[in-house]
C-alpha cells in the first residue's frame, strides 16, 4: 500500500520537474527567435530617413543621436553562439554595448565590444561595433584596421547573409572615411565617401567629408559644390542645428578663402545664429569683420567666441583654426 500512494506522488514530481524544464526551454528558443526576427532596420540618417530609397540592400541600423551615426540598441543580431545559453549572454552584451556607445559612453562601449571581438574575432559586426567605439575616441589608427577587417569579412559573406547578420555593413566607408581623413589620407577618405554617396545619394555627412577634402586639396569650386549640396540635404532631412551650423560655418571660411567678404559674414552669421557654441564660427565672423573695418562688430564676436568657449568648458579662446576640427559626425 505504500508503495501504491509513492508512485502517484513520484509521477507529479517528475510531471512537476519537466514542465518546469520545457517552460524554461521554451523562454529560451521564444527569446532567440524575437532576436532572429528581428523588424528590419531603418535608413542611416536624418537625411535619408525613407526605408530603402536608394538601394536594394536592405537599410542598416544606424541612426542619429545626438548628431551622430550609432548603432540602434533594439536590434539585436549577436554572432551565432555554441549554445542557447551563450546566445542569450550575446545578446545581452551587444545590446548593453550598443545602448553605451547611443549615450557617449565610448570607454564602456569599446570594453563590451572587445570582449566580444575577442570570443568571436572573425564576427564582421562584433568588428565593426568595436572599431566605430575606438573611432569614436578620435584613435583614429587603431580603428581603422578594425573596420576594415569588418569590410573584408562582410564583402566576402553572401549578400542575403550578409544583409541579415550584418545590415550596417553598406556604412562602413562612411566611417572609413573619416579615420582617413583624419589620419591624413584624403584620396583614401575621398574614395571611402565616393563609394558612400553611390549607395547612399542622400548622406549628407559624406558630402560634407568630400567638401572638406575638397577643401585641403586647394579645390575651392568643388568644395563649393559639395558644402552646397551637403547643406541641401540636410535641410531636407531636417538635421538638427549644430550640424547644419557646422556646413554653414565651412561654407563662411570657404568664402573667406574667396575673398567674398559679404557672403563670409552672411554664412558665418547664419551659423552661429543658428547655434551659438560653435565658437570657431564666432571667432572667423571676427576676422572677416575685422577686415571690413567693423571693429565694433569684430570685438562683439570675439566676445561671443569666449562666451561659447565658457559654455563648452574651454578656458581661453585663439584665432581659428586654419585645418578642420574634428567633426561632430560621424
Amino acid at each position: 500500500m505504500v508503495l501504491q500512494l509513492r508512485q502517484p506522488i513520484i509521477c507529479s514530481i517528475w510531471v512537476t520537474i519537466s514542465s518546469w524544464v520545457t517552460i524554461s526551454s521554451l523562454l529560451t528558443c521564444l527569446l532567440w527567435a524575437c532576436d532572429r526576427g528581428a523588424p528590419k532596420p531603418e535608413s542611416a540618417t536624418a537625411a535619408s530617413e525613407t526605408e530603402a530609397q536608394h538601394s536594394s540592400v536592405p537599410q542598416p541600423a544606424i541612426i542619429e543621436t545626438n548628431d551622430e551615426l550609432l548603432v540602434r540598441s533594439d536590434l539585436i543580431n549577436p554572432p551565432e553562439a555554441t549554445s542557447q545559453s551563450s546566445a542569450a549572454e550575446d545578446q545581452l552584451r551587444f545590446t548593453a554595448g550598443r545602448r553605451l556607445l547611443g549615450s557617449g559612453d565610448y570607454v564602456g562601449a569599446e570594453a563590451v565590444f572587445r570582449a566580444l571581438a575577442m570570443s568571436h574575432p572573425d564576427h564582421p559586426r562584433a568588428l565593426f561595433l568595436l572599431g566605430l567605439s575606438v573611432q569614436k575616441q578620435k584613435r583614429y589608427s587603431e580603428a581603422k584596421p578594425l573596420l576594415e577587417r569588418a569590410d573584408a569579412i562582410a564583402l566576402a559573406m553572401e549578400p542575403t547573409n550578409r544583409n541579415v547578420a550584418f545590415p550596417e555593413s553598406p556604412h562602413i566607408p562612411h566611417f572609413l572615411g573619416w579615420c582617413r581623413f583624419y589620419l591624413g589620407d584624403m584620396d583614401g577618405a575621398s574614395e571611402s565617401f565616393t563609394a558612400h554617396i553611390a549607395s547612399f545619394p542622400d548622406e549628407w555627412d559624406s558630402h560634407f567629408g568630400l567638401g572638406l577634402i575638397a577643401v585641403e586639396q586647394d579645390e575651392l569650386e568643388r568644395a563649393d559644390r559639395e558644402y552646397a549640396s551637403a547643406l541641401e540635404l540636410a535641410k531636407r532631412g531636417n538635421a538638427n542645428a549644430r550640424d547644419e551650423a557646422k556646413i554653414l560655418i565651412r561654407i563662411g571660411q570657404l568664402r573667406l578663402r574667396q575673398d567674398d567678404l559679404i557672403g563670409a559674414q552672411a554664412r558665418l552669421q547664419e551659423g552661429v545664429t543658428l547655434f551659438p557654441d560653435h565658437h570657431e564660427g564666432w571667432a572667423t565672423l571676427a576676422r572677416v569683420l575685422d577686415r571690413q573695418e567693423k571693429s565694433d562688430e569684430a570685438n562683439q564676436a570675439r566676445a561671443q567666441q569666449q562666451l561659447a568657449l565658457d559654455r563648452i568648458g574651454r578656458p581661453e579662446s585663439g584665432p581659428a583654426p586654419s585645418s578642420p576640427p574634428e567633426t561632430s559626425t560621424p
